[in-house]
C-alpha cells in the first residue's frame, strides 16, 4: 500500500499521506477509505490534509479525475488541503480539475503548519488541542 490514512484530529480532520508510486486503483480505494472515515464523524464538516510530499511519482491528472469520477463525494467534505513541498504543475492542474468536478473547496501548501495556519482561520471550531502528533511524526 502506498497511502496511509487516519484521523488527524479524530471526527474533525483527516491525514492522508501517499508515498512511492500510487496507481489509479490505489487512488480510488484511498478515496473510498476517505469517504467511510467522511461517514463515520458525527460534525457537519470534515476537513482533509492530503500529502504529497512523499510520491516518488506524479500523479498523472488524468488518472487523478478516473480516480475522482469512480469516487463517490461526501456533502460533508469541508476543505481539502493538498501538501506539495515543491510545485508540481501536473498535480495542481489535477487538483483544479477535480476540484471543478466534484464541488470541493481545495488548497495547495507546501508545509502540514501552512495548511494548519490556513484551516484554523477558516474552520475556528476543530479543535487542535486534540490533534494526534503520532500522525505526523509516522509518515
Amino acid at each position: 500500500m502506498t497511502y496511509d490514512i487516519s484521523w488527524l484530529i479524530d471526527d474533525e480532520v483527516i491525514y492522508v499521506h501517499y508515498h512511492g508510486h500510487t496507481s489509479t486503483e490505489e487512488l480510488i480505494q484511498s478515496f473510498v477509505e476517505t469517504y467511510d472515515l467522511v461517514e463515520s464523524s458525527p460534525r457537519a464538516l470534515v476537513h482533509s490534509i492530503v500529502d504529497l510530499s512523499g510520491l516518488s511519482e506524479s500523479l498523472k491528472p488524468f488518472d487523478t479525475i478516473k480516480a475522482v469520477r469512480a469516487a463517490k463525494s461526501h456533502e460533508r467534505v469541508g476543505w481539502n488541503l493538498a501538501i506539495m513541498p515543491t510545485k508540481s504543475m501536473p498535480i495542481e492542474l489535477a487538483i483544479k480539475m477535480t476540484s471543478s468536478i466534484i464541488k470541493s473547496r481545495n488548497r495547495v501548501f507546501s508545509t502540514v503548519d501552512e495548511a494548519r495556519t490556513f484551516l484554523q482561520e477558516m474552520d475556528p471550531t476543530v479543535h487542535w488541542e486534540n490533534m494526534n502528533y503520532d500522525v505526523l511524526a509516522g509518515k
